[in-house]
């Protein structure tokens, strides 16, 4: 039998089957075609020894018109535009502010430490903050103090900073008046998912919860008690803000959050606030105005009260209160996009604070 010649068409064809792209190519890894055939990609190249803070989360390469060339790049702590193999961080300043007079304090005796004082800094866990104008403190001198650090909240009015230097004493304040220049608030480090159409509650996710049973029926219109054949994992709590909230705040600082989950919704005054972490007393990533409520001022020592929510069938429910096994306080029905509907005794009830609407 003759030799015949077997031409392949060039390119990748993912239209068809693997059996229906004869004499064609249906899938690759790494290659290119050039002058019709496929050849090994050369690899990569790294682009700078430089190094970023955090995790690079988009890319945007552009020319000037006079042709040098830039690379945007975003993490989820910093803004970074790539110019001839240097990073330089544009990441934008939120507000600029001087602070207080020896706002800074030191930790134990030969600890970098910081505790900075700065009633309603609104910065979480992980900005940045550069200060400018600190003197030496405690034997951690001006130098180590003049620069740009990664913030640990607190509470609302304080966090800390680790520096390079060595206290002398320890819990020594001093400082003088410097001025601190905050960063936009850091995003998440990890990927938050989400569920879509068909896959339970849309634009929500529920998971890891628990659940119990109706122990009764209950009407559409029922908000003084819900049933349940077990109450006990459904969390109730109160208690009071560690400090002042402003419309700008977008951090929660509570006297205690005992009894409260990692995330959930809690009620100041007349507002409810949706929460994404629980850290310490600090509740962070923070939605105000949530469920139609309006955002407001809230005065340190206002009270702080957990909302649960569960779900029965496609509805969700808000309470605050409990008693025994029977859901009897702050009942709110046909929330987030749901509606309220009559439900069978022994359904099922799930408990569905994580859920974001």
């Amino acid at each position: 039998m003759p030799l015949a010649k077997v031409v392949f068409q060039p390119g990748i064809n993912k239209e068809t089957t693997s059996y229906g792209s004869e004499q064609g190519w249906f899938d690759s890894s790494l290659i290119r075609f050039r002058k019709g055939r496929p050849e090994k990609m050369g690899g990569w190249q790294k682009l700078s020894s430089s190094t970023i803070q955090g995790i690079p989360r988009s890319m945007h390469i552009w020319a000037s018109l006079d042709g040098n060339k830039y690379m945007g790049l975003g993490t989820e702590s910093k803004m970074y535009v790539e110019e001839g193999g240097n990073y330089n961080d544009i990441t934008p300043i939120r507000k600029t502010v001087t602070l207080s007079s020896n706002p800074f304090t030191t930790g134990s005796a030969s600890s970098g430490t910081v505790t900075v004082t700065d009633p309603g800094h609104d910065a979480n866990t992980g900005d940045f903050v550069t200060y400018t104008g600190a003197t030496t403190t405690d034997g951690i001198t001006a130098a180590q103090l003049n620069l740009e650090f990664e913030i640990t909240v607190v509470n609302s009015n304080s966090y800390t900073i680790s520096t390079a230097g060595s206290a002398s004493s320890g819990s020594t304040a001093g400082g003088g008046t410097p001025t601190a220049a905050y960063q936009i608030n850091a995003g998440l480090v990890t990927e938050v998912s989400g569920t879509g159409w068909g896959a339970g509650l849309w634009g929500g996710l529920t998971s890891g919860y628990p659940q119990t049973t109706l122990d009764g029926a209950i009407s559409d219109s029922e908000t003084s008690s819900i049933d349940l054949t077990s109450a006990a994992a459904f969390e109730t709590a109160a208690t009071t803000l560690s400090g002042a909230l402003t419309v700008q705040s977008t951090i929660v600082a509570l006297a205690s959050s005992s009894g409260m989950p990692s995330k959930g919704t809690i009620l100041v005054d007349s507002e409810k606030i949706i929460y994404g972490t629980n850290v310490g007393t600090v509740l962070g990533e923070i939605t105000r105005a949530a469920d139609g409520t309006t955002i407001a001022a809230h005065s340190d020592g206002a009270t702080a009260t957990f909302v649960g929510l569960i779900l029965i069938d496609d509805e969700l429910i808000q309470y605050t209160g409990k008693s025994s096994n029977d859901l009897n306080a702050g009942i709110v029905r046909g929330v987030r996009s749901t509606a309220a509907a009559a439900h069978s005794d022994d359904v099922v009830v799930k408990e569905a604070n994580g859920f974001v609407g």
